[in-house]
């Protein structure tokens, strides 16, 4: 009986989210480099809940990038393009809890090279 009892905990600490499990939500900075390159880019986030999902839509200068974001447990991942393009990338954040920063990194199809977003208040 207790190891069917510590098999049923087991699986269970494996599904269920973690109590701090928290999606980022409101206006956030942005500061990250594209795949491959040094030069930092600078711009703002706005991440809304959508039903299970979450709309986020980045602002750098002119340019708008608009994507679909799912959270499992202390991972945030968002599929993305620019507003005018069927090009798309992958980014995955995790979130820093000493500092509250998420922090990324994404890639596009075909790339070999990652780039990193860190979302700060």
């Amino acid at each position: 009986m207790v190891k069917k009892i510590l098999c049923a905990l087991f699986w269970l600490g494996l599904t269920a989210a973690p109590v701090w499990a928290e999606a980022p939500l409101g206006d956030f900075r942005c500061v990250g480099s594209n795949p491959g390159q040094q030069k930092p880019y600078k711009g703002y986030v706005h991440i809304e809940k959508s039903g299970e999902t979450y709309t986020v839509l980045w602002r750098f200068g002119a340019t708008t990038y608009i994507g679909t974001g799912i959270e499992q447990g202390d991972a945030f991942a968002v599929i993305f393009s620019k507003t005018e393009s069927t090009n798309y990338g992958l980014i995955l954040f995790r979130k820093d809890k000493k500092k509250g920063h998420w922090i990324g990194r994404w890639t596009q199809p075909g790339s070999k090279a990652v780039g990193s977003e860190v979302w700060g208040k």
